[in-house]
């Protein structure tokens, strides 16, 4: 079995491989930053809304919006601006990267520096499904193993940014301002050393362009083509939704539990054991990474070969919503210690990246090359239909629950 892509070297199959590790990291970068950083975040401003549970509100909605534009112009579109959006994706992440830390630290922490910092947030809604949107499709493109390896990315990212988010806290530990600008700005690295990659890659392995080209061609067709199909681009566009609903609907449920309401909520959770702010921070520092850990262990358990089909898939993804509903009521209390939430923190982003990724690698397996696009956006919009109804409600239960240790019994 070819390794990667024939056309390739084996060098330059290695090459880009580990580039699309980088762009896979990128994908979600800046919105893990942000979570690395709720101990911070959580307590900054001094507002009535919490920026943890509010931010993922707006940012989801607005990235679903931009995600359904970019599936329209990919549907639509006899040619894709695939490089267009690969350079804004990285360069709209870097300004972000570079621009939030000032906010953070010279704008009053009052109700209008929340809402500036919202807009900040919510920004990132751009940049993110650019990045799903070309480097999706374009792995795929390049060979199987090298969608595995930005699937992998996009887990990792996770790691990376709690790994430096630690080395930030360790080093600014009393000085939150510091720490702002130190964990963007190493965050921020990585974006731009994924930029160098992009451009080398673009540049210097002409297959990049070739398959840019490829896949508008196929997109576009001749009029001998479009008259033996008899198909419009509406038509295709509904047959492939057709094609790809059971696993639409598997991730948009993963994707409405765990990234949402679950981190969302229990990062803010407080626990009785630990009396300093300290404690309490490094309890979500912990939370978060267990989370970025067990998304990436899973990545890798996708590829044992266990032979699951789409429902089978649709029912795990049902069943995560069904189990925490129970976890959620049980564990609305303050606990006597965090040991029980690292362990079910571990459990639910272990199970959000093998059944998400499973869903993704049925529905890619059932797609034709020239609908690849397509069908990349269309997955990223699922995803962020069950981001944005998760984080409306994370925003709901956030904003009218009572605060667990006024008046509740422990656990």
């Amino acid at each position: 079995m070819a390794f990667g892509n024939p056309k390739l070297s084996t060098a330059k199959n290695i090459i880009t491989i580990v580039f699309f590790f980088f762009f896979g990291s990128t994908y979600l970068l800046f919105y893990n930053t942000l979570l690395n950083l709720s101990d911070l975040l959580a307590t900054h401003f001094d507002y009535s809304l919490s920026y943890t549970s509010t931010f993922p509100l707006f940012y989801n909605w607005f990235n679903f919006l931009v995600a359904i534009i970019l599936t329209v112009l990919a549907s639509f579109l006899k040619k894709f601006p695939f490089n267009i959006f690969a350079h804004l994706s990285f360069v709209i992440h870097i300004i972000l990267f570079i621009v939030t830390p000032f906010v953070l630290v010279y704008i009053p922490s009052n109700a209008a520096g929340f809402w500036v910092m919202i807009i900040m947030s919510t920004l990132n809604g751009v940049p993110t499904p650019m990045n799903a949107s070309v480097f999706m499709g374009l792995s795929g493109m390049f060979s199987g193993v090298h969608s595995a390896m930005y699937f992998i990315g996009m887990a990792a990212g996770g790691v990376i940014s709690s790994v430096l988010r630690i080395i930030s806290g360790a080093i600014f530990k009393n000085e939150p301002n510091s720490d702002f600008f130190l964990s963007f700005y190493l965050n921020c690295m990585v974006a731009m050393a994924s930029y160098a990659m992009y451009i080398y890659m673009y540049f210097a392995i002409p297959i990049t362009q070739e398959l840019y080209e490829q896949t508008n061609i196929a997109n576009a067709g001749d009029e001998t083509q479009t008259i033996l199909k008899e198909e419009t681009s509406l038509q295709a566009f509904i047959r492939l939704i057709k094609k790809m609903a059971i696993n639409l609907f598997s991730i948009g449920f993963v994707f409405f539990v765990t990234l949402s309401i679950f981190p969302g909520f229990f990062t803010n959770t407080q626990y009785k054991a630990l009396s300093s702010s300290f404690e309490q921070a490094s309890v979500v520092l912990t939370i978060t990474t267990i989370f970025m850990i067990g998304d990436l262990l899973s990545r890798f358990c996708v590829y044992i070969p266990i032979p699951w089909n789409k429902w089978l898939i649709f029912i795990f993804s049902v069943s995560r919503v069904v189990f925490y509903i129970p976890v959620f009521c049980y564990y609305y209390i303050p606990y006597t210690t965090p040991w029980y939430m690292f362990f079910i923190m571990l459990l639910f982003s272990f199970t959000n990246g093998y059944v998400s990724a499973w869903a993704i690698q049925i529905a890619y397996k059932e797609i034709d090359p020239a609908d690849m696009k397509v069908a990349g956006n269309l997955v990223m919009v699922s995803m962020n239909v069950g981001l944005s109804i998760g984080g409306t409600l994370l925003f709901i239960l956030s904003s009218t629950l009572p605060n667990p240790l006024d008046g509740s019994s422990s656990a």
